[in-house]
């Protein structure tokens, strides 16, 4: 009998980053789940997610009620990484400024990146130690919000691990080590490669977390999965569809 794919889905529904309000991400968050069903019906579905603040009971209903709903608000990696993100952002502010932007939106902007970065880590490192491989074909993530869409072809996903077109960095090489990134809302890997994997994104937290609590911000898990997941089958399109958030402008449709 064909084993069934796993679906990770990261998201953080109550959250004070971003404009995007709880009930929104909430919704946003079951369209991923549906057009995964749609699209692989007999895949297992984890969300995992790390609200900063309490989201209602009938969420967390409706989304157990359509997939394996994890609730990592409380886990002690994901509060420590929320506990820590001011004091490493105040230092990568004091050695590198954002252009136009002022200390306090520095900071934020930089508090931001970390928690987003180091929290999805955590996640997807959680839902692995707490599965067993051994029952799934291949193992998907993607980030809540986002939504497969019709040019997604489960068939070209294939060998150790698969994500999007390898893209030119925009961080400089001093401060992520590397000359492209990968776009990682939506990547896959086979599930007997698993341990390769989570020790490839332990590997990548270290990274991230080291560099900003040493006052170098711009590591994250795009240029991670870079730097550290070599033996990629690259593809394109991934088959996601989304809004993409461009600060000052309406958030715009995109599909890759």
């Amino acid at each position: 009998m064909q084993k069934p794919d796993l679906f990770i889905v990261t998201s953080a529904i109550g959250t004070r980053i971003g404009s995007i309000d709880a009930n929104s991400r909430f919704m946003q968050t079951l369209s991923t789940i549906n057009s995964i069903k749609a699209k692989n019906p007999d895949s297992v579905v984890v969300v995992a997610d790390a609200s900063s603040f309490k989201i209602n009971q009938i969420m967390k209903d409706e989304l157990n009620h359509v997939a394996v709903f994890l609730d990592f608000s409380k886990d002690k990696y994901v509060l420590e990484i929320q506990d820590t993100a001011n004091k490493y952002a105040t230092k990568c502010a004091n050695s590198f400024l954002i252009a136009n932007k002022s200390d306090a939106e520095s900071i934020l902007n930089y508090e931001a990146g970390y928690i987003k970065n180091a929290t999805e880590l955590v996640l997807i490192l959680s839902v692995l130690e707490k599965i067993n491989p051994k029952d799934f074909n291949r193992i998907f993530k993607i980030s809540g919000r986002y939504v497969l869409g019709s040019n997604f072809d489960r068939g070209l996903h294939t060998g150790n691990v698969t994500t999007f077109l390898t893209l030119k960095s925009n961080q400089p090489y001093r401060i992520v080590e590397s000359d492209v990134l990968v776009n990682c809302i939506l990547w896959s890997f086979d599930s007997e490669y698993t341990e390769e994997i989570k020790e490839r994104l332990k590997l990548i937290f270290n990274w991230v977390v080291d560099s900003y609590s040493n006052g170098i911000p711009g590591p994250d898990i795009e240029h991670g999965i870079a730097k550290f997941i070599n033996d990629r089958n690259e593809i394109n399109p991934i088959g996601i569809l989304g809004f993409v958030n461009v600060p000052g402008e309406i958030p715009r449709l995109s599909r890759i």
